[in-house]
């Protein structure tokens, strides 16, 4: 049973490396960077100068749940740098 649970998961990284590599995800991908970009700037409210209250997690996590933790990681960690780079504030 251990066996094949270990595999499972493994099949889920597999797949999602070989979607990495099709245009339909790159191109998706891209334009949830864009609405993520866009809720970063638009629609976050400030409350203080700790507190930050963003929606830009809700194409992050449609992209995680799509293509699975590959793509997920890939994206995630571009899109810090992306937000970063165009609203350095913290």
């Amino acid at each position: 049973m251990e066996n094949a649970a270990k595999s499972g998961k493994r099949n889920i990284f597999v797949s999602s490396a070989k979607e990495l590599g099709t245009l339909h995800t790159v191109v998706f991908c891209g334009l949830m960077g864009g609405l993520s970009i866009i809720l970063t700037m638009v629609a976050s409210v400030k409350m203080g100068p700790y507190i930050n209250i963003g929606f830009s997690w809700i194409p992050n996590r449609i992209v995680d749940f799509m293509f699975g933790p590959i793509v997920g990681m890939i994206y995630g960690g571009a899109m810090d740098i992306v937000k970063w780079m165009a609203k350095p504030d913290g």
